[in-house]
């Protein structure tokens, strides 16, 4: 018989320098329907590992990336986020990158990405359930390596959390994190943002748990901790 092996999931987690989490913290790991969305309404990274927001093609046109997450269910309360961040990695960039806004758009029982989430190309904000995140969360100058929300951004996207939760009605249906260009693609000038598929860097949303929660212990046999450990790395 197997032996039995008690782990605590704690997920190893990029330490960056942005907005702090404080207290008892868990993560959204993102969902695999994340995709870009072409200008002209083609879906355009739905398998692969990464995304690219801003021009590409010839002619060149432009790219939102959304990435995609589930709500957890924390019950029939409101408000139970306190703070949240979004963390993503920058795989690479190629020309001169424009710069990028965030918004998050309005949850959905469904994890499919739509051709009508595409935005970008301007500095208006998006009309529709859209909602406003953070401006210029890449920009020309931002470095490969691990991106986030900073405070501001932060605060905002634990707001839209808590609205799209709407105590609980929300609980287990999909939150979409949509970047968009500021202006029109003018040449291959995009980021390479490291998708749900990517090995390592994945995209997260990293809150703190509300009062009363903590992370649990698990037992699993010895041939499923590799692949349990694997996922939370």
């Amino acid at each position: 018989m197997s032996s039995v092996w008690r782990i605590l999931l704690m997920p190893v987690i990029t330490l960056v320098a942005f907005n702090p989490l404080t207290g008892h913290t868990a993560e959204i790991y993102g969902n695999a329907s994340d995709t870009d969305i072409r200008e002209d309404g083609v879906l355009s990274a739905t398998t692969g590992n990464s995304l690219q927001p801003g021009g590409s093609g010839s002619p060149a046109l432009d790219r939102s990336a959304v990435y995609v997450f589930q709500l957890p269910n924390l019950g029939m309360v409101a408000n139970p986020f306190t703070n949240a961040k979004f963390q993503f990695n920058v795989l690479s960039k190629t020309g001169t990158p424009p710069t990028v806004d965030l918004y998050g758009l309005g949850r959905r029982a469904s994890p499919e990405v739509l051709a009508s989430d595409y935005y970008g190309e301007t500095t208006t904000a998006d009309p529709t359930d859209a909602t406003f995140l953070q401006n210029n969360i890449l920009t020309s100058a931002t470095a490969a390596g691990p991106a986030a929300t900073n405070a501001a951004g932060g605060t905002a996207l634990n707001t839209y959390l808590n609205t799209q939760y709407a105590s609980g009605a929300g609980a287990g249906q999909y939150v979409f994190l949509r970047l968009s260009t500021e202006t029109a693609a003018t040449g291959v000038n995009r980021f390479a943002l490291g998708s749900a598929d990517n090995i390592s860097g994945k995209p997260q949303i990293i809150y703190n748990l509300p009062s009363g929660y903590a992370r649990p212990f698990i037992w699993v046999r010895d041939s499923e901790k590799a692949g349990i450990l694997a996922k939370i790395s």
